[in-house]
């Protein structure tokens, strides 16, 4: 991985010049020597993530089992979270979800409001109308697709999120010919 912009990755560390008294703050990565070593650990997720990600292309698991799991109603802390449609209302959604840019890098509102512009799921919304109904952000954390990064509006695909993306990509990309020959 060669990373152009670190500043866009928030570090735990101390501002230059400042005392350990003043505690650490999240700050941007810096670009110079001075961050290499957390530029390599980040480097070396994003490249386990990759990894992750061509191993579910090989996953036996039937398509219609890992879908199952959220298509169906949970309850998480006491809140109530309805299930996915993943062939209607919330189709473009996980489609967006599958763009591998969201694999090596993170997912925030305005990227999904890039993806999703002008497709049938925004419905013709721009702006805050359109930020605001990507609140369905708080659904897919609570099926366990997404998870929050800490102390940043980021998230990032978990293992069960990359298995459903890869799934749900072949899905729709597959000919009803080649899914019969498949079954057959």
């Amino acid at each position: 991985m060669t990373m152009n912009n670190p500043q866009k990755y928030l570090v735990q560390r101390l501002k230059e010049n400042a005392e350990e008294s003043d505690g650490k703050r999240y700050l941007p990565l810096r670009k110079g020597i001075a961050d290499i070593n957390i530029r390599a650990r980040i480097s070396a997720e994003r490249n386990k993530s990759f990894s992750e990600q061509l191993a579910t292309v090989s996953d036996k698991t039937p398509v219609g089992k890992i879908l199952e799991e959220i298509t169906h109603k949970i309850s998480r802390s006491g809140k109530k979270f309805r299930g996915l449609d993943v062939t209607g209302k919330d189709r473009e959604l996980l489609i967006a979800l599958t763009d591998p840019a969201f694999n090596a890098g993170s997912i925030t509102n305005k990227s999904l409001q890039e993806k999703l512009k002008g497709t049938e799921w925004a419905n013709g919304l721009t702006g805050k109308k359109l930020s605001s109904k990507i609140r369905h952000i708080s659904l897919l954390r609570s099926h366990g697709i997404i998870r929050k990064l800490p102390k940043q509006h980021k998230y990032v695909l978990t293992d069960k999120g990359r298995k459903i993306s890869s799934a749900l990509n072949a899905l729709l990309s597959a000919s009803t010919e080649d899914l019969v020959n498949l079954v057959a």
